[in-house]
């Protein structure tokens, strides 16, 4: 526990603290998205290997695009607009 004031508390502690309380709820996409932050955050991590035995930490790099901070419109949505099939591919989000 750490004692906090006003002036230490900024968007990276806020994102630190709700990764803790919101574990496992699957908040967490949203609020890096949201904040524009994903792609500093989560662009490179550290993890052990896949084996029972594999305890070395191994750093992995990945790229975020753009096109990654969107999910994509799902097909059922796009099946009931009344819009052709190139409308359809225009309106869908970039990537998808």
């Amino acid at each position: 526990m750490k004692s906090t004031t006003p002036a230490t508390i900024d968007i990276k502690y806020i994102l630190a603290e709700r990764s803790r309380e919101y574990f496992g709820e699957g908040y967490r996409w949203f609020d890096l998205v949201r904040t524009q932050t994903w792609a500093n955050i989560a662009g490179e991590y550290r993890i052990c290997g896949s084996g029972w035995n594999d305890h070395e930490l191994k750093t992995y790099t990945r790229q975020i695009l753009p096109t990654h901070y969107l999910r994509p419109i799902p097909q059922g949505q796009l099946d009931g607009m009344e819009m052709t099939e190139a409308e359809k591919d225009a309106y869908q989000n970039p990537g998808y």
